[in-house]
């Protein structure tokens, strides 16, 4: 799609996208950064193993109410099995983007804040601001678009007794829809978390996911990450995680992908202060 074309979709849907006015206008900077580095080639270093033809050809639709009616009467105890997690665990379950359940929350009280995407953006503004978007166009993509997400945030000093799952199933089977999602995990000082994400699909369908993770932890907080793709053999994915360590902070990330027809995932920690230390580990199926 040209720049053009997304431009008309953002602003047929300007209305229907979370965020306020303020954040409105934040989506169209960042389509217009996306459009100053357009869609990545492979002529760029960064790019150069992979070819996002796939999904620069293709006239995607990314209006949110292209997606609603697949999340009516989602099958929850089916996708938690097909995700491998326990029917007690406290998952957080997504389909198409919109959450169709909380298991989370009323297990683990008050060490955890859950914050829809649109409550995210009204009190905390877009996940990446459009400073930190260049040489990200697909991230840019994202935080246009995105439609749907969730901020979950640990409180100071305190350790959730399970672990938090994160379920976001694509059960989308126009191959024109393109999910834009956003994930935000943020930890105050000297909290503690166990964050699994799994990411799930159809089998058939080709549609595309376009995943933005934003990652905070304070002074001393420590967070385990384990996110786990499982997509159908031509879905699309791409992702950027972007990291920001406090001092003494650490981050063990296991990233683990299984399916999917094109995969991308970028990595971006910073390690803001003395003592802040990352773990990185992945595991890819070819």
């Amino acid at each position: 799609m040209t720049p053009e074309q997304l431009l008309e979709q953002l602003r047929a849907n300007i209305t229907v996208l979370p965020g306020s006015s303020a954040v409105a206008a934040a989506r169209e900077s960042a389509l217009a950064k996306f459009a100053e580095m357009g869609y990545p080639t492979r002529r760029l270093e960064d790019w150069r193993y992979t070819d996002v033809a796939p999904i620069a050809a293709r006239d995607f639709q990314f209006s949110p109410a292209s997606l609603q009616h697949q999340a009516s009467h989602p099958d929850v105890s089916g996708l938690l099995a097909s995700a491998n997690v326990d029917s007690d665990a406290a998952a957080l379950v997504f389909v198409d983007g919109q959450l169709v359940e909380d298991r989370a929350t009323s297990k683990l009280g008050g060490h955890l804040e859950i914050l829809t995407l649109t409550e995210s953006l009204d009190r905390f503004g877009p996940a990446l601001p459009t400073s930190s978007l260049q040489g990200r166009p697909l991230a840019a993509l994202n935080v246009a678009f995105a439609s749907h997400g969730v901020r979950v945030r640990i409180a100071a000093h305190s350790e959730p007794d399970q672990s938090i799952h994160l379920v976001f199933a694509n059960l989308a089977t126009a191959p024109q829809n393109a999910l834009q999602a956003q994930i935000v995990i943020e930890l105050a000082r000297q909290a503690r978390a166990d964050v699994v994400v799994h990411l799930v699909s159809g089998a058939e369908g080709s549609t595309w996911t376009n995943l933005l993770t934003r990652i905070e932890l304070d002074v001393g907080a420590k967070l385990e990450l384990r996110r786990i793709q499982n997509h159908g053999i031509d879905q699309l994915h791409t992702e950027l995680l972007d990291a920001a360590l406090g001092a003494d902070a650490a981050l063990l990330l296991t990233m683990v992908d299984l399916g999917g027809r094109l995969v991308r995932n970028d990595i971006s920690v910073r390690l803001e202060a003395p003592g802040a230390n990352c773990d990185l580990g992945g595991l890819a199926l070819a």
